[in-house]
């Protein structure tokens, strides 16, 4: 194996065909502890296709663009997580950091919540990731998914921002749907945090914006579509989501792009509550 790492308490291996993917997964992966035991699963990444214990998880990609290849392997990582991960929750969500609380944007993918997370960070947040909410079945506290913010043709003024910071490495990729940025830190947050609330992000036409108090219903019926795990653990999860929504408030941001953002501040007060 050319790299063995542990992932949320998981053990894996990867070897790599393609020199190029090999080197930026050592960098991209490079964060978590290295696994100097025998692995529980291994990933085989040939240049067209990706196995996992030796059983073909995806394939057919252009070995012309390696970016495709990383792109595919991170969602097989997430999904081995998924059927693997007993002691958190995952949720599918962008999550930043502010004054010592986290704020959880749960959203569907192409929803914009990668753009709002990296304009949030340009305000001054703290970015956990921008695809995975871990919260701690154990302390109930969520942890950084430090993997890179993916950005497919953001605005152009969000990217002149990020270059400008000293604290992070941004790269960019061209392929056939246009420019994707990968950004991240160069010493990521790796510490739980305590949740301040979940933001649902809903893009309209309207130009205005409008940050609106969900109850405790309709807070849960938001939020277990974005569980990604919900299904594979055990009774007791539901048990821990109704005491986590019973303590933390819930809002719908309703916005029609990052421009109307500026100069809003959506992010509610630690001492709002659902009614």
């Amino acid at each position: 194996m050319s790299l063995n790492v542990n992932i949320l308490g998981i053990n894996l291996g990867f070897s790599f065909e393609d020199k190029m993917v090999e080197k930026k997964m050592q960098e991209y992966l490079g964060i978590f502890e290295v696994n100097r035991t025998s692995p529980k699963h291994t990933f085989s990444i040939r240049k067209d296709t990706i196995l996992l214990d030796g059983v073909t998880m995806d394939s057919g990609f252009s070995p012309e663009l390696p970016i495709i290849i990383i792109i595919r392997l991170f969602v097989c990582i997430k999904n081995l997580l998924l059927r693997e991960i007993d002691n958190y929750l995952l949720i599918h969500a962008g999550v930043v950091q502010r004054d010592g609380k986290a704020y959880i944007f749960p959203a569907d993918g192409g929803g914009g919540k990668s753009t709002l997370v990296a304009w949030l960070f340009l305000k001054g947040c703290r970015v956990l990731s921008d695809d995975v909410g871990l919260i701690s079945l154990k302390d109930g506290l969520i942890y950084p998914y430090p993997l890179p913010i993916k950005l497919l043709n953001p605005p152009r003024e969000v990217i002149t921002s990020l270059l400008k910071n000293r604290d992070i490495i941004v790269e960019h990729f061209e392929f056939s749907e246009g420019i994707l940025y990968y950004i991240r830190y160069k010493n990521p947050p790796l510490t739980g945090c305590e949740i301040g609330s979940f933001i649902f992000p809903r893009r309209t036409k309207t130009k205005k914006v409008c940050i609106r108090p969900l109850n405790k219903k309709e807070l849960l019926l938001k939020l277990i579509p974005h569980c990604n795990n919900l299904y594979f653990q055990s009774r007791e999860i539901y048990g821990f989501l109704f005491k986590l929504i019973e303590k933390v408030p819930g809002y719908e941001l309703i916005y029609g792009g990052i421009e109307d953002l500026k100069g809003c501040s959506f992010l509610p007060t630690h001492e709002a509550r659902n009614t």
